[in-house]
């Protein structure tokens, strides 16, 4: 009984050591000891199991017992054998180990026929044998090769399966013989034991070799880890160094222009010259706006960094009279905001104190009515409170802007939460309520935001009230600007297409959704082109149909709604539009983004910031070139069918007779052989190099000394002067 519950327990043991290592062979397949060992085990169980259905339940014949060991055993060579082969290098005795692989299976098939045939035992006996004296001639050259090439000594894992395939060798050997002697010998528990020195020793290596990779891989990952670390430190002490050494020169940048500003606008006051000033200011205006985005954008950057090294900023100690301060920035705020039809309405009661660093209070104020100024519509209104409430202090920002969707509301309080949203021309770089969150933390204030898409946003500051007290120094004012720059966009209506179509002059579309960027370039284009411009390329799709066809279309890539890459498939698909030269003008300034640009087609590719004269420039060189085409498809066209007409009409027309009788000049009698070919006067144009109001003006000329009013009729008087060839 003893020896039966033994013997299954370590079939189950060798079951279960088959299936574990085969399933890491599947996740590792680059290593076959696992599957090689997988298989060693499994033949050793089937050399169990056969035996145990012979002596304990007698289910099988002896007969059938021999031929299931013959099979058994010579299963176990060939995967001990492939098991040595995926752990050492033995290719120098490969071969002929392979040879003796195929002769054992022959040699095990052609006993187990004999035997089934002629039921003699040496038959049976043979395959027996034949393994016992293959474990010899493995082991020798094996063993040799092994210790020749020290492959021993390379490693703890290569090691302890040597010692323990020594021992397995030597054990197959010695239990070999005596089985192969005397078939019916009782060998019992001792047969086991080889096999366990090998799965112990087998087992110990490779938890060893497991150990040893994890340590390994453990240790390279600290390493890869602190690599990254201080290159991500050394990048980011370059940002703040470069943000540090910027604000001086911006500092002096913003200085200088503002003198200028108010320089200019004293100059054109002094000299009654008030009405032009808003044309003289405008570009002034737009540089104002965006300095100001750079500073603000520079400052949350520093900030932002300090935050995340845990350094304070601010300190919490003031007592500020909130009441005044807000009151004061709001006044700067609406003169702000005079030109931008915007009304700004405000509550505010008097006398709210509360504890914190003025100029954090001043963070979140300029944040929040920044925003709300920043995202609303024209004609859009907000409304900003301050008032005691439950004990607790309540600043109210509420705006009819454009809203905030229900899913990025949780993520606007993140760094750089903005810049996985939607491209917008109010991109910024999503820092300024993740300094104001931070504020607020450290004094133990709520915000709470509401808003709903394209209906508006709230926003909610519940600050603690502070008691006074008779020792307290109250800050009452702040030293602000007086010259406060709103960092909001262009109002749309500033921007005007042309509304004379001018015949003489190429139409331009500019797909682009940054306002200020349409407003800059409108002033460059509209003294010499038809402009025509869309905020995305949906737009522009819809302004194709009621526009002039535009002789040249340059397109922003990143906008929202439909890209430029999207817009450009969709014109060269339609047979309309797709002969009109494309430039994309675009931030994406890589490599990769310029080849996709022009290898889909386009003319150029312009990343930004751009030089305005090169642009300009490109921009006359490629419609140059267009008109060069043009003119030389309408001469080939011009030529062919001429050539047509002369071999259906052999009579020729006598145009000098035309010339002399109605005093025609040269150029006038050009256009009439035109009129004849039917030509449109853009075409007439193009082939005498004249602009198409010129050729326009001849032919009204031609009408009166022709007395005609119609181009038929002036093919008739034509016709008249045809004179036979025969």
């Amino acid at each position: 009984m003893f020896y039966y519950s033994y013997t299954l327990f370590i079939v189950g043991m060798l079951i279960i050591l088959a299936l574990f290592h085969f399933l890491i062979y599947l996740g590792r397949k680059n290593e076959l000891s696992n599957l090689s060992y997988s298989l060693h085990n499994l033949a050793f169980t089937f050399n169990i199991i056969h035996s145990i259905l012979y002596k304990h339940f007698l289910i099988i014949s002896f007969k059938t017992f021999t031929i299931f060991l013959s099979i058994s055993i010579c299963f176990i060579a060939l995967s001990f054998t492939f098991f040595i082969f995926t752990i050492f290098n033995l290719r120098k005795i490969l071969k002929p180990i392979i040879i003796y692989d195929f002769f054992i299976i022959i040699c095990t098939i052609f006993s187990i026929i004999a035997y089934i045939i002629t039921d003699k035992i040496i038959f049976g006996k043979l395959p027996i044998f034949i393994c016992t004296i293959y474990a010899v001639y493995l082991s020798i050259p094996a063993v040799i090769t092994i210790l020749k090439t020290k492959q021993y000594k390379e490693n703890n894992f290569k090691k302890m399966i040597f010692i323990g395939i020594i021992v397995m060798l030597i054990s197959y050997f010695i239990f070999g013989i005596l089985k192969s002697i005397f078939i019916k010998l009782q060998i019992g528990n001792y047969m086991f034991i080889p096999n366990f020195i090998l799965i112990s020793f087998f087992e110990y290596a490779f938890i060893n070799q497991f150990n040893s990779i994890y340590h390994n891989l453990e240790t390279q990952v600290k390493e890869r880890t602190n690599t990254i670390k201080l290159l991500e430190e050394k990048r980011k002490i370059f940002f703040i160094n470069f943000a540090h050494e910027i604000k001086t020169p911006l500092t002096l940048i913003s200085n200088c222009m503002e003198r200028t500003y108010q320089n200019i606008k004293n100059l054109y006051k002094n000299n009654n010259n008030g009405n032009n000033i808003d044309l003289i200011t405008k570009d002034i205006d737009i540089i104002r706006d965006n300095m100001a985005r750079i500073q603000s954008d520079i400052v949350n950057f520093l900030d932002a960094e300090k935050i995340e090294r845990s350094q304070q900023i601010y300190k919490h100690n003031q007592v500020v009279n909130f009441s005044k301060i807000l009151l004061q920035k709001i006044i700067l705020f609406q003169n702000g905001i005079k030109n931008k039809k915007i009304f700004l309405s405000y509550k505010i009661d008097d006398n709210i104190f509360i504890k914190i660093d003025t100029f954090a209070l001043d963070r979140i104020i300029n944040n929040l009515i920044d925003n709300a100024i920043k995202y609303i519509k024209e004609k859009g209104i907000i409304n900003i409170s301050l008032k005691e409430k439950n004990n607790k202090i309540e600043f109210i920002v509420q705006d009819t802007g454009i809203g905030i969707d229900k899913k990025e509301i949780d993520h606007i309080f993140l760094p750089f939460s903005q810049l996985s949203k939607e491209k917008n021309q109010f991109q910024g770089m999503g820092l300024g309520l993740t300094i104001v969150k931070n504020i607020l933390d450290k004094i133990n204030a709520k915000i709470k935001v509401e808003s709903k898409l394209n209906e508006g946003s709230v926003f909610k500051i519940i600050f603690d009230r502070y008691a006074l007290k008779k020792e307290d120094i109250i800050q009452n004012n702040f030293n602000y600007s007086e010259n406060l720059i709103i960092s909001s966009s262009l109002p749309e209506n500033i921007i005007s297409e042309t509304l004379i179509f001018d015949i003489n002059n190429p139409t331009i579309l500019l797909i682009e959704d940054n306002l200020e960027m349409i407003s800059f370039l409108q002033e460059s284009l509209k003294k010499k082109y038809n402009f025509f411009y869309s905020s995305n390329g949906e737009q522009a799709l819809q302004k194709l149909e009621n526009m002039p066809k535009p002789d040249i279309i340059i397109s922003d890539i990143m906008m929202d709604v439909m890209d430029g890459y999207e817009f450009y498939d969709k014109i060269k698909n339609n047979n309309l539009y797709n002969n009109i030269p494309f430039l994309f003008l675009t931030a994406k300034s890589g490599l990769d983004e310029k080849i996709k640009g022009l290898s889909k087609g386009a003319i150029d590719f312009i990343t930004k910031p751009f030089d305005l004269d090169e642009l300009l420039a490109k921009i006359k060189s490629i419609l140059k070139i267009n008109k060069l085409k043009e003119k030389s498809i309408i001469e080939a066209i011009y030529e062919t069918s001429k050539k047509q007409l002369e071999e259906l009409n052999d009579n020729k027309i006598n145009y000098n007779d035309i010339k002399e009788k109605y005093n025609l000049s040269n150029n006038e009698i050009e256009i009439c052989k035109l009129i004849k070919e039917k030509l449109s006067n853009k075409e007439i144009g193009t082939i005498l190099n004249k602009a198409e109001s010129t050729v326009k003006n001849y032919i009204q000329v031609i009408f009166q000394k022709l007395s005609v009013n119609k181009r038929e009729k002036v093919i008739d008087i034509l016709l008249e002067y045809e004179e036979s060839t025969f």
